[in-house]
């Protein structure tokens, strides 16, 4: 039946599974040649490390897409028509991670010799420094090594691209060995390194989808989407166990990246955030905005007990920035009454919730305190003293916060900028300093 089914919709047959092998083997080939090219550009000033993972990663996937092609060549039909169907997506799946490289290796080429920052903008994408890669690529294997054991992150190869989509995303590339992270950050964030913690989030979740749930978590994870899908049914008169899922995946990552990075999750989502009136609905695959908000408050609040601390007084301008945002919309009823109902099941689950995010990290990380943000606060100060960030030995987490202090120090409400008019022109080449030290301290440091 399922052999009839894939045929009917796919239309396999031996002159289909013929064309798909000499794709595959036309394809190996393409990515032999495009090594062989990248290795012979002496004449392109690219940076080694990455010459070298790409250059690597490619060899991998000749092998693999050649493989997949030889394979191809032994089927016959109709009898391995599923063999068939799942080489042919496996070929093409491939064929999009060679096009992301070679977009990387382009976007590398335009900007490999713009060593200085001359002046600071988030919109001048063109104006690319190399280095850049290399932080982003260092800050990943901060990440990767936080969630997967050694064995797996110490050969990872890192290859970052800034894209013209909006969303971060991690992908950890099946069947390949060594383990080829794929990191996109949209073209717009290339010198908002603020929001760059969203890397953390991305990276959860793929080792989320590799892990081997045990079965304590495997009972939460089973109990509380069921709970979900009841109350989308109940509020909705709809049952949508595929967003439960996700959703139940959203809040796990949500906990597990917190904990890692502290405030820098929470400020990006809500800065990065659209419309908490469209956030709020049901149909989307990730927990309302106003929910996520609060376990996240909650879990950094109850780290502090401090009031008057400069931590704890940052929390409270995030709330209340976010509340004034909140509060001047209007959510009708039933979303509203959702929402509520979202919260008190989260509340239920949470000490369960914020368990199993911990056990996502591999043994000994140092999770985020307060003082860390402490720290980075003591850092920017000496820095903006004349103190070089690197005397300040500050590790990743440090830094992550250290361009939230920055953030915090020029506007209260962190959804206003309250930039001095007569100040713009100082404050400018202060931030594309700040960022270029940024950058180069990423580089010095390793996770």
């Amino acid at each position: 039946m399922e052999t009839q089914e894939l045929f009917s919709l796919h239309l396999i047959d031996d002159e289909y599974v013929e064309q798909i092998r000499e794709y595959g083997t036309f394809y190996a080939q393409g990515l032999n040649y495009l090594k062989d090219l990248i290795q012979n550009l002496a004449y392109v000033d690219l940076d080694p490390i990455f010459q070298r993972n790409t250059v690597e990663v490619l060899e991998r996937l000749s092998e693999v897409i050649g493989g997949a092609s030889n394979r191809l060549r032994i089927l016959r039909h109709p009898d391995n028509l599923a063999e068939a169907y799942r080489l042919e997506n496996r070929i093409r799946q491939y064929e999009g991670i060679a096009h992301y490289i070679i977009d990387a290796i382009d976007q590398r080429m335009e900007g490999h010799s713009t060593e200085q920052l001359y002046f600071y903008s988030v919109t001048k994408s063109e104006f690319i420094g190399r280095k850049i890669y290399i932080a982003i690529d260092n800050l990943m294997n901060h990440f990767l090594s936080s969630y997967f054991p050694p064995e797996i992150s110490r050969d990872t190869i890192s290859l970052v691209l800034f894209g013209h989509e909006m969303g971060y995303q991690v992908t950890l590339v099946p069947h390949m060995i060594p383990l080829v992270a794929i990191t996109h950050i949209p073209k717009i964030d290339f010198y908002r390194s603020r929001f760059w913690s969203c890397l953390g989030h991305e990276t959860v979740h793929q080792e989320y989808h590799s892990m081997q749930m045990p079965q304590r978590y495997e009972s939460l994870r089973h109990d509380m989407i069921d709970d979900l899908v009841s109350l989308g049914s109940q509020m909705w008169q709809v049952a949508l166990p595929g967003f439960a899922v996700s959703q139940f995946e959203e809040l796990i990552c949500d906990l597990s990246s917190l904990i890692l990075s502290g405030p820098p999750d929470l400020l990006s989502l809500l800065t990065l955030a659209g419309n908490p009136r469209i956030e709020a609905q049901f149909f989307d695959r990730h927990p309302p905005l106003s929910v996520r908000v609060k376990y996240m408050t909650r879990y950094l609040e109850e780290l502090e007990s401090n009031p008057d601390s400069s931590y704890q007084r940052m929390l409270q301008n995030c709330v209340a920035s976010w509340e004034n945002v909140k509060d001047s919309l209007w959510i009708p009823y039933r979303e509203k009454r959702y929402i509520e109902e979202y919260d008190r099941l989260v509340e239920h689950y949470y000490d369960d919730l914020l368990e199993f995010s911990q056990a996502q990290f591999v043994p000994r990380i140092r999770f985020f305190e307060p003082a860390d943000w402490e720290t980075s606060a003591q850092a920017y100060e000496s820095y903006k003293n004349g103190t070089g960030l690197a005397e300040s030995n500050l590790d990743f987490t440090q830094i992550l916060n250290l361009v939230w202090v920055k953030r915090c120090e020029v506007t209260k409400n962190i959804y206003i900028d309250e930039h001095v008019p007569e100040r713009f022109t100082i404050w400018h080449e202060f931030e594309r300093k700040f960022f270029d030290d940024i950058v180069n301290l990423m580089i010095e440091i390793r996770g």
